[in-house]
Parts: C-alpha cells; sequence; structure tokens
C-alpha cells in the first residue's frame, strides 16, 4: 500500500499495463446479496450540499468512482458520491458502500498498539523480538534489534514486502492472495535499508510485523482485534478489515483501470493480496472513517498521552516520499502524516491499492475532517488525475472551513 504521491503511482501501476494489455473482458460477478447499505449516522441535509457534490462531480470520468465526507467544526457532517460501484451491473456508487482504504489502515493498526500499550500489554520501546519468534523474523534485516516504535514511524530500516516480485505475482495471477508470513517470505534475505533509528524509509513490512504482534498479545486473529479494539467502541457498520479467507468484503466497490482507449477495466482480481494484513485491509465508507479519525482524536480510542506520542514523535520526509510536495515539512509518527498545510496543521494518512487512492485529513486546531476516496485510474491520463485531486483536496478544506463562519 504506497503512498498517494504521484510517482509512487507510476511506479506500482505501470505492471498493470500488462494485465490491461492481454486480459480478457471477463465480467466478475456482482455480490448476490447486492449493494444494499445504509450511513452509520445518516446526516441531515447540510447548506453546503450543493457546493460539495459540484466538487466531487468533476472526477468524473477521471476515475469511475469517488466517496467523500466532511465533519464540520461544529460537528455537521457530509457525505457524497459520485459514479459508479459497480460498472457491469450500472450500480451507482452511494455514500454508504464499503472502498478499501489501503494505506490508511497503517493509522487503525497504529491506534491498536498504543492501545495495548496504554493497557500495559506492550511497550512501544520494546524489541520486535520480544514478541515475535526467530522462525518467523530471523531472517529479516533489523528485525531483532528493532522496536516496535521504529516499526510504527518506519525508521527500522526493514525492507519492503511490496517490490516488483509480489507486484508482479498479484497480476499474473487472478485474486492472488497471502498470508501474513508468505509476505514477510519476500525480505528474507534482503539487505537492510539502513541501521534501525537512522533514517525515515517507508516499508510495509513494518505493519504486517505490527499486525502480527497484535495477535500475538491479544492472542485473536488481527481482524477480530480490529472488531473489538475499533468497530465495537465507535459502533461503526461500514467498517471491517477482510480474513485471510476472505480478504475483501463482496460488496466492495469495484476497482477499474483504464489504459486501451480510456475503457475502464475491472481489477477486483488484483486487489486481494493487499488485503488483512496490518498494513491494509480495511474496507469503509467515509463517513466511518471520519468517525474513526474523529475517535482517534477525540480521545475516544487511546489516552492523551499516546495521542501526543502519535502526534509528537515526527520524523521528516523525504520529497521522494511525500505525499503531497506543494505541502513542506511533511512529516510522519506513529502511524500519523503531519502536514503544514495553507489551512493549518493536519494530521492524517494516504493510501492506494490497485486503483484505490484514498485520504484522511483532520485538523484538530478547527475540529475538521476530511475523508476522500477514488476508484479507478485511467492511466494515460495520471497527471491530469493528480492535478485534478489537488484541486478537489483544496476545494473540500476550503468549503469546511468557510463554515459556519
Amino acid at each position: 500500500m504506497p503512498h498517494f504521491n504521484r510517482s509512487t503511482m507510476i511506479r506500482l501501476f505501470f505492471p498493470c499495463l500488462f494485465l490491461l494489455l492481454f486480459a480478457c473482458d471477463n465480467i466478475i460477478p456482482a455480490p448476490e446479496a447486492g449493494y444494499g447499505c445504509a450511513l452509520t449516522d445518516p446526516p441531515s441535509e447540510h447548506p453546503l450540499a450543493d457546493q460539495l457534490q459540484a466538487a466531487i462531480n468533476q472526477a468524473i470520468p477521471l476515475t469511475t468512482g469517488i466517496q467523500a465526507a466532511v465533519t464540520f467544526s461544529d460537528d455537521s457532517q457530509w457525505t457524497g458520491s459520485a459514479g459508479y460501484a459497480n460498472i457491469d451491473v450500472q450500480e451507482n456508487l452511494q455514500p454508504c458502500h464499503r472502498i478499501m482504504i489501503a494505506s490508511i489502515s497503517k493509522t487503525v493498526t497504529a491506534t491498536m498498539v498504543l492501545q495495548l500499550e496504554d493497557r500495559g500489554l506492550l511497550s512501544i520501546d520494546d524489541r520486535l523480538s520480544a514478541y515475535l519468534e526467530e522462525d518467523l523474523i530471523g531472517e529479516i534485516a533489523n528485525a531483532r534489534e528493532a522496536t516496535l516504535r521504529q516499526l510504527l514511524n518506519h525508521t527500522s530500516g526493514i525492507p519492503d514486502y511490496l517490490n516488483a516480485r509480489q507486484t508482479f505475482n498479484t497480476f499474473n495471477e487472478p485474486f492472488f492472495r497471502e498470508t501474513q508470513r508468505e509476505k514477510l517470505a519476500y525480505v528474507y534475505g534482503e539487505e537492510a535499508l539502513h541501521a534501525p533509528g537512522a533514517d525515515f524509509s517507508y516499508s510495509n513490512t513494518n505493519y504486517v510485523l505490527l499486525g502480527l504482534v497484535i495477535e500475538q498479545v491479544t492472542q485473536q486473529p488481527l481482524w477480530n482485534a480490529v472488531e473489538e479494539q475499533v468497530v465495537r467502541p465507535l459502533a461503526l457498520t461500514r467498517f471491517v478489515m477482510g480474513t485471510e479467507e476472505d480478504p475483501i468484503p463482496e460488496d466492495v466497490a469495484r476497482p477499474y483501470f483504464a489504459f486501451r482507449g480510456g475503457k475502464f477495466i475491472d481489477v477486483l482480481e488484483s486487489a486481494v493480496s493487499d488485503a488483512a494484513t496490518g498494513d491494509g485491509g480495511i474496507a469503509a465508507n467515509m463517513q466511518d472513517l471520519n468517525i474513526f479519525a474523529r475517535g482517534l482524536f477525540g480521545g475516544g480510542l487511546i489516552s492523551e498521552r499516546a495521542l501526543g506520542a502519535m502526534q509528537s514523535d515526527m520524523i521528516l520526509v523525504g520529497e521522494e516520499e511525500a505525499d503531497f510536495s506543494e505541502w513542506p515539512d511533511e512529516a510522519y509518527g506513529l502511524g500519523l502524516n503531519r502536514y503544514q498545510t495553507p489551512f493549518g496543521t493536519a494530521y492524517g494518512h494516504t493510501g492506494s491499492t490497485s486503483s484505490y487512492n484514498s485520504l484522511m485529513l483532520h485538523f484538530p486546531d478547527e475540529g475538521i475532517t476530511i475523508s476522500l476516496i477514488s476508484t479507478g485510474l485511467d492511466l494515460e491520463r495520471l497527471e491530469e488525475y493528480g492535478d485534478l485531486v489537488e484541486v478537489l483536496r483544496d476545494q473540500l478544506i476550503d468549503l469546511a472551513f468557510s463554515w459556519p463562519n
């Protein structure tokens, strides 16, 4: 689940050209139960609803579907969508539909680790080797020495399993899926990126390992721990982590790539391998993602001490790994990015997997939360898409800050 920046999108998605050039136009069946759903907290009509909806409508036809949610400083909210959840059956994307949020799942994993520290069940300054056995981590560079804190803030130097070999496996085998342990095997014997604590290097392996730590400490599968530690406390109804046997909910909005003449192709079969591990795998709608963010920053999930650590233990991110180059001095903490925006300081995360691209932002001083996700990419129009996302993001923020002034 790489970052949302353009260089990462280009590096990840060019292997998709093989799929798009040679794939048959097979139709993946729609879910038998259909796409019926309801929001966790149905909002009242907001005075800015028409302007917000007009903003996200701009994304079509550069993407197949887009969904957004805004929670304002007075706790009023809006959520909207445009495009399709499933083109083949002409199912419109609704605000209640779940979509894979990819690396935003890392913020959820980090929150769960800090919950366990709040309960005295672990310390993030312990070494990883205190929780995971030698036969699992012995062949992973730096895994014996790195602390949980260094995994959380991507300073462990542990290599990233999401490499070219893993990516091509994903696209060569339909519905290719891997367990947490199988993902780790991609980095067995690989050289460390740097000494633990010496630098920042974003690595999905860190969060696969943290997911396994959660399982070890709680003695239950990660997806059950997500249900217990996040979903139930916040009473979320459209927020779920897939399992190894069923990694993606069948009613998730479909991902699409376009390459040949702008024809969008359903690539759900390529999205499965990113699911059901601590680095990704959560499906949610944007309202539930906002509820999660406000639960996190509002003290509903972790202690004030733990939240302070998430926001203060920051490492500056280099330009190549930054999510948004136009926002300077981007930093990464314990599962959170810090963005210095023209509107003020925001915390959040981005996500990208298959053709899903997502963003979660929270402005703590103003009490504003914004989540945004799209489901399709036209590989011949990536630059245009990237420009549009920046414009759309800023329009949503600007409208959010204009209310209730």
